[in-house]
């Protein structure tokens, strides 16, 4: 069995294979902020994101990641991550080659900005280790849930 980790292009399916296995933080986050399940919250991210990857674990599919585009904001970029409960086991990798898709993103736009819920602390330590400020908790969403905003300008 090939258990290499490594990223890849989406592929057909992967979606619906995250959504399934997806870490319950992810899925209180994607409640809280959009009363939305997982596969709406994945098909809505990749739908409006022109830099998505998955994050594969063999040939597993064990997380997405890219950046949104809001349309009139050409400069702006919403990165976000959604995954399996499997991400920690390939952990290490995945913080290694972070900062490298980060970068990937920070070519296209001057900055990116989003959301991540208070109770998500793995999120949290992934967005400071790619370097990503972030701020007080503030109410956001759709449930007014504490949410920190997070940002990296490019200027």
């Amino acid at each position: 069995m090939n258990t290499k980790a490594y990223v890849d292009s989406v592929r057909e399916g992967d979606a619906v294979h995250v959504a399934l296995f997806m870490r319950n933080s992810d899925k209180a986050e994607i409640w809280a902020s959009r009363n939305a399940m997982p596969l709406q919250a994945l098909e809505y991210s990749l739908s409006c994101s022109p830099l998505q990857w998955t994050i594969r674990l063999g040939e597993e599919a064990i997380g997405l990641f890219g950046v949104g585009e809001a349309p009139g904001f050409p400069d702006r970029g919403s990165p976000w991550l959604l995954a399996t409960d499997k991400l920690e086991d390939i952990q290490t990798t995945f913080l290694k080659q972070s900062r490298d898709y980060v970068a990937k993103m920070k070519d296209r736009y001057s900055l990116l900005e989003n959301w991540v819920d208070r109770r998500n602390l793995t999120s949290i330590k992934w967005l400071e280790w790619c370097g990503f400020t972030i701020f007080k908790p503030e109410p956001f969403g759709v449930e007014g849930k504490p949410f920190h905003r997070f940002e990296m300008r490019t200027v």
